[in-house]
């Protein structure tokens, strides 16, 4: 029950942030600088509405893809795929 008390819902991003996140990950890519980028990560459903917590990583965005809407972000002792409709928030390191 009380680890329950600590998953949230996902936030809703307004289009400007969105914004913001896409051009700091292409920036990422292309001139090789790190991000701290924080994502939902889903845990549960519960009566329609999806609980999770919230993860952070830092590193640097290796891979955009497109088909599958992640990122790759990568550092020296591991990686993630993050999904683009889960980040929360990016900031530059």
């Amino acid at each position: 029950m009380a680890y329950e008390k600590l998953l949230i819902t996902q936030p809703i991003l307004d289009d400007q942030e969105l914004l913001e996140m896409a051009r700091m990950i292409e920036e990422s890519r292309i001139d090789d600088f790190a991000l701290n980028v924080t994502w939902f990560e889903p845990e549960r459903t519960v009566d329609k509405v999806v609980l999770g917590r919230e993860e952070s990583a830092w590193g640097w965005v290796q891979r955009i893809d497109m088909n599958r809407k992640q990122i790759k972000l990568v550092k020296d002792d591991g990686f993630w795929w993050i999904y683009f409709n889960r980040l929360m928030r990016i900031e530059r390191v």
